[in-house]
């Protein structure tokens, strides 16, 4: 890249006129007449050196307005620096864009001021000190566009979700096409968890060839205390306290209910850059919704609290899929304790079924399939919005083991090559009475239950066996991450076994979802503000309403595929009819962590980018809108004036004396 450019060329048309300068000057010469003398004694003697003089100080004085005009062209043309970011300022026609982070790790607060704020408040002097042709154009985070400054009453904003600087950079890129002197700026902490989504938006800047600013607002030895992963146990409140840079001494966590304390404990050294769990004892009897708070100063405020409720915690959607005929006793026996978990459990057939619908549950049990099934298929193959959980049954019959093993190929490759049937009378063995998982059964093996049928082959972790140490209940993980808990004979009406028949039934598969719903608990109850979601209730036939601190904020959200919620807490989604499901709206857990970088991009690329701290830019903005190089061509241009009026001077003695 070329080390001075110029933004605007077109001056330079002007160059031609010099031209007509040279001619002019050369056809106005003054014509010289030719006298005859006969002797030159009677002249001075320093008369033909005068005219020499003369001469020599008419062509300085010619290349020097030369000179003077070639300067003020190039003044004209405005002269700058390509490979400087910065230089940008110093034309009076750029647009500069400026996005300015809304994610929550900006609230860090310090001497009262928060990053976000200093950043706005930087724009806004930004705004102040360049030339009113310069526009200035700002990202709004709700219409995802960008607004000119002035244009809407208010710069500062509250966060509105996840770090969208994706919609931000395309939006520029198109905009900038009618901006050929754009450059964009970003006003960001570069917080761990926003830096990965500023990289990627950024992997095809070269190819965007415009300037590049990012304006560091990290802030100095930061440090923070969080508070996590609150839940309610009859009269107890538990919550996790996590430390980042800073030992946490004379501490309190507070439970509140209905704006009312019912109760606190004093935290006390919890060591730097660790995690510690507290328990807060409640009366009997009291509201099962409330808030936990630390009572601290903390930079970082907005994650010192965190909602609970009972109903949050236990609330699941189960979907099974398969013989409807054959699967009914799964929903009946779940049915048995949904009083107590509030199951919402629908009924399907494999060709029923929707992508859709598995993806937007927490639980699929896939039973007696009868045939192939694409949206299955999908389900099994793909991530889907969140960490989703399996409990699939294998039907020992040769009809259903074949539908069963194409679709366990599907997610586990390797991991169903030596299936087979085994035709054997068995009863199940638990691994014992007093873990959490079997714990208060009255007797490890389960001999009042036969299994005449099972399959063989399917590895994972045992949870129950079999007496003959084969696995009747496994636990394993497909590459997508989602949970599974197989079952090695089929769990509805069947020949295979005497399972439904048995008061072991119920209690088995209760643990199995239990199990299945602490795997997975965080991603399946906990949503992050501003994200958008998979709505549980997408194509629902019923209305579906949405309530938060018991008001109504949507009628109806059964024809939204994707929702998000801003504020954090808990909300409730209301189908008529059913069990409602709640859900938690916390920051993103990362956002706590005080850990920051540079943005990859920043020594990647051969576009001009610049990476600068905050306190530092508005002055650099200033420097560069006064560039060195338009100061040090006024300086030149100063000197060739003084030149011209020094030649003129001499010029006009030299014929004084010439006289």
């Amino acid at each position: 890249m070329n080390a001075v450019s110029f933004f605007k060329p077109e001056f330079f048309w002007a160059l031609f006129f010099i031209l007509v300068i040279i001619l002019l000057h050369f056809f106005k010469r003054p014509r010289l007449t030719l006298l005859d003398f006969s002797t030159l004694r009677f002249f001075q003697a320093d008369a033909v050196s005068s005219s020499r003089n003369r001469k020599l100080y008419k062509i300085l004085q010619f290349i020097t307005r030369v000179l003077a005009v070639i300067t003020l062209i190039i003044l004209f043309a405005r002269p700058h620096d390509p490979r400087t970011a910065y230089s940008i300022f110093g034309n009076p026609q750029a647009s500069v864009y400026v996005w300015i982070d809304n994610t929550f790790s900006m609230e860090y607060t310090k001497d009262s001021l928060s990053c976000k704020y200093n950043a706005e408040t930087i724009v806004d002097s930004m705004h102040a000190i360049l030339p009113s042709t310069i526009k200035l154009w700002c990202f709004d985070h709700q219409s995802k566009e960008f607004y000119l400054y002035g244009s809407q009453q208010e710069l500062h904003s509250r966060f509105s979700g996840p770090c969208d600087i994706r919609e931000a950079v395309d939006r520029f890129v198109k905009e900038a096409q009618a901006h050929p002197d754009a450059v964009f700026t970003v006003f960001s902490d570069f917080q761990k968890s926003t830096l990965p989504a500023i990289d990627s938006a950024f992997e095809n800047w070269s190819t965007v060839k415009k300037p590049l600013i990012l304006v560091s607002c990290t802030p100095e030895l930061p440090w923070n205390y969080a508070l996590q992963n609150a839940a309610v146990l009859e009269n107890r409140v538990t919550a996790q306290i996590r430390t980042f840079n800073h030992t946490a001494d004379a501490v309190r966590a507070v439970v509140t209910m209905n704006g009312i304390n019912r109760g606190e404990t004093a935290v006390n050294g919890v060591k730097r850059d660790s995690i510690a769990t507290v328990s807060i004892e409640t009366m009997k009897g009291m509201e099962t919704d409330g808030l936990v708070s630390l009572d601290v100063n903390d930079p970082m405020s907005f994650d010192n609290k965190d909602c609970f409720s009972a109903d949050h915690r236990s609330t699941l959607r189960i979907d099974i899929v398969g013989d409807r005929t054959r699967n009914y006793v799964i929903s009946a026996a779940l049915n048995a304790v949904s009083e107590r978990d509030r199951y919402v459990i629908s009924l399907h057939n494999e060709s029923d079924v929707t992508y859709e619908m598995l993806d937007s549950s927490d639980i699929v049990i896939v039973n007696a399939l009868r045939s192939p099934s694409r949206a299955l298929d999908a389900f099994v193959t793909s991530k889907g919005t969140s960490c989703k959980s399996v409990v699939f049954c294998i039907s020992a019959s040769d009809s259903s083991l074949v539908w069963s093993r194409e679709l366990l190929a599907r997610a586990f490759t390797d991991n169903v090559r030596s299936m087979s049937i085994v035709h054997d009378t068995v009863y199940p063995v638990l691994p014992d009475t007093v873990s959490e998982l079997w714990k208060q059964f009255p007797s490890r093996v389960i001999n009042d239950l036969s299994i005449t049928r099972y399959v063989r082959g399917f590895s994972g972790r045992p949870l129950v066996t079999f007496k003959n140490n084969d696995p009747f209940v496994l636990f394993t993980e497909d590459t997508k991450g989602k949970n599974w808990v197989v079952l090695t004979t089929s769990a509805g009406i069947t020949d295979e076994n005497t399972l439904f028949q048995n008061a072991f039934y119920v209690p088995l598969l209760d643990r199995c979802i239990s199990f299945l719903n602490q795997k997975s608990r965080v991603s399946r109850t906990v949503w992050n503000a501003g994200e958008k979601y998979r709505n549980p209730f997408f194509r629902n036939d019923k209305r579906v309403s949405v309530y938060f601190e018991q008001t109504l904020i949507s009628d109806n959200i059964a024809a939204q595929q994707l929702i998000s919620f801003n504020e954090t807490g808990i909300y409730r989604i209301v189908p008529d009819g059913e069990f409602p499901v709640f859900v938690k709206v916390q920051p993103d857990p990362a956002e706590s962590v005080t850990l920051y970088g540079v943005p990859h991009i920043y020594s990647s690329v051969s576009s001009p980018v610049a990476h600068i701290e905050n306190t530092e830019f508005i002055d650099t903005v200033h420097g560069k809108a006064a560039s060195v190089r338009h100061i040090a061509l006024w300086i030149v241009l100063v000197l060739l004036l003084l030149s011209e009026f020094f030649l003129v001077r001499s010029t006009e003695h030299v014929e004084h004396s010439g006289k």
